[in-house]
Order: structure tokens, then C-alpha cells, then sequence
């Protein structure tokens, strides 16, 4: 103990390193939530703010508790801070820290619907995958699945992007690559069904399934549903590629060959089927680096920034970051300087309130 006072003359005698922290007036809060004003100074009316240190999952959880008399779990008319210990790969607690908690702006956490994830399968007929070659690609990845399945696991606010490749089967040509956002439910698929009139005319048109209005795109320039080729001989393959988008932004691109023989016309179509369920990763480790505020009332009545999706306003700031003492656990702490704008949602009723916060002072330490 004396070489902690020694190294650090700015920490007190042992005895008092905890009140230092949980009752000194400079930390403390003034603000709005909803229409009611808040205003708290540690160590007035029964306040202290106490920096905690929790574990979820693999992550370490900075918490700054305003609560009552030094209580720090599920307190009265208390104010929580979880800030979600960012990923790095340092291994030292200090850098873990400092590249958590600095300055600047500050994101939340994401509520529990946004952490909804989805298993996307995609598949067509296991048979194209016996005669020919094909297979299905990330177009983001050079990975390549030769079975007439895919499955991928996405996130809410992810897209799943499969091509499907078919070559030399009956000797047709075909590529379609989905892009489809699992929160909207229903994908986009298209299909081109032609025929043969008069002879040398070739009738296209691209049959889209999903959420209409569609838009369609061929690559020479039209924009119609139907398309018009003229054939040149009896015997020909025509390159056809179009791209449809519905309505909530999913997308399906149709690269493929249609094939005339004798006024008989092969469009080659391959149906693809999509399947979406969804699932819930409620894993800390998407909540890294960022923040959660939990309010719990006098009524014992809960409100938390995770209950609710934070709407473009919300932002939260850190202003200033500096050490300040040593924690009550003995471990250091620092004072940190905060201005937010917060939606709450009370997890009983579904209520909403904003949270608005000018001045905000909190410590956060971290072990040693």
C-alpha cells in the first residue's frame, strides 16, 4: 500500500479511496428523460456512482452504476452504463480499455430484435448437379458448394448473396445471382420464358417473383418485362441477361442462353427455391465497442436503450477522457466527460421516452 502512495501522490490513504470515488460531486448527471428533469451528484441525497467490471460472454463489460448507497445490481431508481469492451487483439487490460472507452462518438447496442439472424438455404435440382457442371458461389468469396443446396446463417442487417453456375448441362448456359435481404421476408427470383413468332422473332420476357413493382433492367437498355431478338439462321444461341429488383431492394441478375433450333426454343429454366428462417444471436461479442443504458425506477419498472431500435437522432459522445484515482476494487479509474441522446423503451409496457443528457460524468476502470 505505501508503494501505491508513493508511485501515485495524487491517490488518498487506502480508507478513503472509495468514497473518492463513489461520492466525489464531480461525478454526476444533468439532463431530461421524457418530460421529468434529472439531476444527480454523487454523494448528495444518497447517490454514489461506482465503477463495476462484469464478463458476458467473452467480453469484458466497463459499467458505471448511479445508484443508491453503493448498490450496483438491480437498485432502485438506478442508472446503468454497460460500455461493451471493444475487440482488439492487445493483451494488456489498459489498451483493452483505452481502445474502448476514448473519445468521440459513441454507438449503441443493438435491441433484441436487431439481433435477430436468419438461416438462408437456397437450392435447385439435385440433378443439374449429376450432368454438366454446376455449383453456387459467394460472389463475395471464392468458395464454391458443388451440391444443389446452400446455406448460409445472416445477420438482420446483412444480405445473402448466392450465384448459381450451370455449364454444359443439355447444353445450356445459366447463371442467376440472388441478393436478398432476410428481414424482408420474400426474395426475387426471375425467370425468362420465350418463344418463336413469325418464323426469326424470339420473344423473351422475364417472369419476376417477389414484392412488386419490380424493375427491370436487359443489358442492351430496355426496361419492359418483354423483349423482342431477331434470330439470324434456324440454329442459334442468344446471350439474354437482365436484372430485376422488387420493391424492398432485393435483386436477382439472370445471365443465361436461350437456344433455337428449327422454331423450337429452349429458355433453359431452372427453378431455385429460397427458404429463410429466423433465429435469435443474442451474443455480446455484436455488441463490442459499443454502449447500453438500463434505467431502473423507483417502481422497479425497467427501461432500456436495447428494447428498442434507435432511431438516425440517437448519438451518444464521449468529450473527454482522463485517469483519475483508484476504483474501490483497487484497480484504476478513469473519468469520462459524456453528452447523449438516447430512445428508452420500458421493457414491461413498450413505452418510449428520450433520454437527453448534456452533462454526464462517469468513471470506468478496468482489472489489473
Amino acid at each position: 500500500m505505501l508503494m501505491i502512495v508513493v508511485i501515485s501522490a495524487c491517490v488518498k490513504d487506502p480508507q478513503d479511496i472509495p468514497p473518492n470515488i463513489t461520492s466525489d460531486p464531480e461525478f454526476g448527471m444533468s439532463g431530461q428523460f421524457g418530460n421529468q428533469a434529472v439531476n444527480i451528484d454523487a454523494g448528495l441525497g444518497g447517490w454514489t456512482i461506482v465503477p463495476v467490471v462484469n464478463q458476458a460472454d467473452s467480453l469484458k463489460v466497463y459499467t458505471a452504476v448511479i445508484g443508491q448507497n453503493g448498490c450496483t445490481i438491480q437498485c432502485a431508481s438506478s442508472w446503468t452504463f454497460n460500455f461493451y469492451e471493444e475487440k482488439t487483439a492487445s493483451l494488456s487490460e489498459k489498451d483493452k480499455f483505452l481502445s474502448t472507452v476514448k473519445e468521440g462518438p459513441v454507438d449503441f447496442a443493438l435491441s433484441d430484435s436487431e439481433r435477430d439472424s436468419f438461416t438462408v438455404s437456397i437450392s435447385t435440382h439435385p440433378d443439374l448437379f449429376m450432368n454438366g457442371v454446376s455449383y453456387w458461389q459467394d460472389p463475395g468469396s471464392s468458395n464454391f458448394t458443388y451440391t444443389s443446396e446452400l446455406t448460409q446463417n445472416v445477420g438482420s442487417n446483412e444480405t445473402f448473396d448466392a450465384c448459381f453456375q450451370s455449364i454444359i448441362y443439355a447444353g445450356c448456359q445459366y447463371n442467376q445471382c440472388v441478393y436478398f435481404k432476410p428481414t424482408t421476408l420474400v426474395p426475387c427470383i426471375a425467370h425468362i420464358e420465350a418463344y418463336v413468332e413469325g418464323g426469326r422473332y424470339v420473344v423473351m420476357t422475364v417472369v419476376p417473383e417477389g414484392t412488386a413493382p419490380f424493375e427491370i433492367q436487359w443489358e442492351d437498355g430496355p426496361s419492359e418485362s418483354t423483349v423482342v431478338y431477331t434470330a439470324a439462321s434456324a440454329i442459334q444461341d442468344i446471350y439474354a441477361q437482365v436484372t430485376v429488383t422488387d420493391a424492398n431492394g432485393n435483386r436477382a441478375e439472370l445471365m443465361q442462353t436461350i437456344r433455337l433450333q428449327d422454331s423450337i426454343v429452349d429458355a433453359c429454366y431452372y427453378p431455385i427455391d429460397i427458404a429463410s428462417n429466423s433465429f435469435t444471436d443474442y451474443s455480446a461479442a455484436l455488441a463490442a465497442g459499443d454502449i447500453e443504458i438500463i434505467h431502473l425506477n423507483e417502481n422497479g419498472e425497467e427501461w432500456r436503450s436495447t428494447h428498442v431500435t434507435q432511431p438516425d437522432e440517437s448519438h451518444a459522445e464521449i468529450h473527454e477522457v482522463g485517469y483519475y484515482d483508484v476504483s474501490p476494487e483497487g484497480w484504476p479509474a478513469y473519468k469520462t466527460s459524456w453528452s447523449m441522446h438516447v430512445l428508452l423503451s420500458n421493457t414491461a409496457t413498450g413505452e418510449t421516452r428520450w433520454f437527453d443528457v448534456t452533462h454526464l460524468v462517469l468513471p470506468f476502470s478496468y482489472p489489473e
